[in-house]
């Protein structure tokens, strides 16, 4: 059980001072140099200011209309929009309470697993930021960059795990109700997000307590739960999509609008690992696929069946499932962070030698290893099925299918944590406990940022490790020389708010978890809400020269398109983006796609892409400058980046 007594009063303050310059150096660079890089944010912000203004892009083909998305987090944006005055000061005020609850809930996760305060602290400062994995995945919160659903989401995940991992301990109902209440209640913010977690932690439950009548009470408790806490979700998506589909509409035309836009079986279709200059092919995906069912099936069957015939063997069939689930896992995250995975091998090969592994050990394995069966393994079988026996429903749940590999951090930071708690256990009796503790708190928070600079080469790689070896020793060496008085403290935050926002932040940004910016410079008190000058010039010149019915016939990329409509609040007669959310209402899929094909085949000639765009009654061409020396009408705009030609005579004047 937790139990937050057990830290001292200075842990206490240092814990809120630190996890607080995190969420402040989130806010400043999310308020001070708001990207919004993200596709999908810019079309939500623009639902949510269809949706407090009708009058709004009258001549979009996919904005005229209400669309579906999960009601709860639009009315979360356009809160926050409507607090903030603009969207995105809005989304960096949002950072504030997302970051804060998942910082929090984090903490309190690690700590109760890792019963280390310094520990739990360090990997909780690097697990906020953004983790990057197969397809859309995303571990973490970071800035307002990407404050999409399933960011939202990750608010309340630590706690999940929390209420998850009592509930193995002592299985009762009232404690499945409460895991499923909260889980249903969080599956609001985002349903795909919960729809995965919630059937990773229904397997988890059924192997872990499947074997006892409390644990079916517990289970079922948890389930009808989780269905009363997401109904308003699953009563809004009842009512909104699975409308019928065209009979003209065959599924072979459906699947191959899918398959050109997402990656099936596979995603991506070949995995890379840098450090080592491996890549592995679809063909070699196809094997690690079945070995991993086999290999994982014959080591788990061992650990199994060893408990009552060979007690021997159970020891190395918990280490080979451990050992192949991180690996699938380290594929999963695209070989990223190497410096977690270490630890988690240590930390498994320091159980092994001591003979001994606990309940919350297995289990954590046991969830690492059904999370890659389920976004690997899982992925590819639910992909057949919906091929093989056409199953539209399962539509727009192949698409989002990758999202949940995203939860392999899950158990890898928690399994990280306790090797960083075994390591300090070997060293401790040498090198003494306080400054050594904070020494690994240090490096903890420190390593995943640093050795992400450089995992691009194995020499590059070993080098940042030897470096950070000697950054440990200095620190070290240092630590154990002071004397933590209250001066001493005070002196210590200072220093550390100095470096985060004072003229070193220039230097060490790039290796810091958390962005590091100087203010110490007037110009980064400036806010620049639009990245470049040429896309801000064109901006300025489409809301003050055309109307707000103007329809904009568009040859750029998706990204800036998206950003061009949610900014300038103009028609556009087509875009990628409306394709990907088409996929949720499915029945004009396949009509939004052939009609974006034969727009965007327009683009690459001058004289089809003036018929196409008169066809579509747009009144204005929107494409790149170096286009402009074609015979087009009219020029009415014209930078280093963009021109804008007019269809009709005189409208440029």
């Amino acid at each position: 059980m937790l139990n937050l007594k057990n830290l001292s009063r200075q842990e206490i303050i240092w814990v809120c001072f630190i996890l607080g310059l995190v969420v402040i150096a989130w806010f400043l660079d999310s308020y001070l140099s708001p990207k919004l890089a993200s596709t999908d944010l810019n079309i939500l912000a623009s639902i949510v200011a269809k949706n407090n203004d009708a009058t709004l892009y009258p001549r979009d083909p996919f904005l005229a209309s209400p669309q579906f998305y999960t009601p709860s987090y639009l009315w979360l944006i356009d809160q926050a929009w409507r607090l903030g005055g603009t969207l995105e000061t809005g989304l960096a005020l949002l950072v504030i309470p997302v970051l804060s609850s998942y910082l929090a809930g984090m903490f309190i996760l690690l700590y109760r697993v890792t019963k280390n305060s310094g520990v739990a602290l360090g990997l909780t400062v690097a697990s906020a930021h953004y983790h990057h994995v197969v397809g859309a995945g995303i571990w973490g919160v970071g800035g307002s960059d990407e404050m999409l659903a399933r960011i939202t989401f990750m608010a309340t995940n630590p706690f999940i795990t929390l209420i998850l991992l009592n509930l193995l301990e002592r299985p009762s109902g009232y404690r499945g109700a409460a895991l499923g209440l909260v889980l249903g209640l969080a599956t609001n913010l985002s349903p795909v997000s919960g729809f995965h977690f919630f059937l990773l932690l229904l397997a988890m439950l059924c192997l872990t307590l499947g074997n006892s009548y409390r644990g079916w009470q517990t289970i079922g408790a948890m389930v009808i739960m989780t269905m009363v806490g997401a109904s308003p979700m699953t009563l809004n998506y009842l009512n909104n999509s699975g409308k019928a589909i065209d009979n003209n509409v065959t599924f072979e035309a459906f699947r191959k609008v899918i398959a050109e836009n997402y990656c099936l079986f596979f995603c991506p279709q070949v995995a890379e690992w840098h450090l080592v200059n491996l890549t592995l092919t679809t063909t070699e995906l196809y094997g690690l696929l079945w070995s991993y069912v086999t290999l994982f099936m014959l080591f788990f069957g061992g650990y199994v069946w060893g408990y009552q015939y060979w007690p021997g063997l159970v020891k190395w069939g918990w280490l080979g499932s451990g050992l192949i689930a991180v690996a699938y896992a380290y594929m999963l995250v695209s070989f990223h962070n190497t410096f977690l995975f270490v630890l988690v091998i240590f930390y498994l090969g320091y159980r092994f030698q001591q003979g001994s592994y606990s309940s919350l050990d297995s289990r954590l394995i046991i969830l690492m290893s059904l999370i890659v069966l389920y976004s690997f393994v899982g992925f590819y079988f639910l992909t057949t099925i919906w091929q093989n026996f056409e199953v539209w429903s399962l539509s727009s749940l192949i698409i989002n299918y990758a999202r949940s590999a995203g939860f392999a951090y899950l158990p890898i930071y928690l399994l990280a944590g306790l090797g960083g708690t075994a390591l300090l256990e070997l060293l401790k009796p040498k090198l003494g406990q306080t400054s050594l503790s904070l020494t690994v708190a240090i490096i903890l928070g420190l390593a995943p940022g640093i050795l992400q600079q450089f995992y691009r080469t194995l020499p590059e790689t070993l080098i940042a490790s030897g470096l950070l070896i000697c950054l440990a020793i200095i620190i070290f060496l240092i630590l154990k020389q002071i004397v933590w008085t209250h001066k001493v403290t005070c002196i210590s935050m200072v220093g550390l708010v100095f470096l985060l926002f004072g003229p070193p932040a220039s230097w060490v940004g790039n290796y810091l978890p958390v962005p590091a910016r100087n203010m110490f410079q007037p110009l980064n008190w400036q806010r620049q809400l639009i990245p470049d000058k040429a896309t801000a010039e064109l901006f300025a010149w489409t809301t003050q020269n055309t109307q707000r019915d103007t329809l904009f016939y568009g040859c750029l990329d998706h990204k800036i398109l998206t950003y061009f409509q949610r900014v300038t609040q103009r028609s556009l007669t087509h875009n990628w983006k409306f394709i990907s959310f088409g996929i949720i209402q499915r029945a004009p899929l396949v009509t939004t796609y052939n009609d974006y094909r034969q727009l965007e085949k327009a683009c690459h000639n001058a004289e089809t892409l003036i018929k196409s765009a008169q066809s579509r009654k747009a009144d204005y061409l929107l494409v790149p400058s170096k286009n402009a020396n074609i015979h087009l009408p009219t020029v009415c705009f014209l930078n280093e980046k963009y021109a804008v030609f007019a269809l009709k005579p005189n409208q440029c004047d």
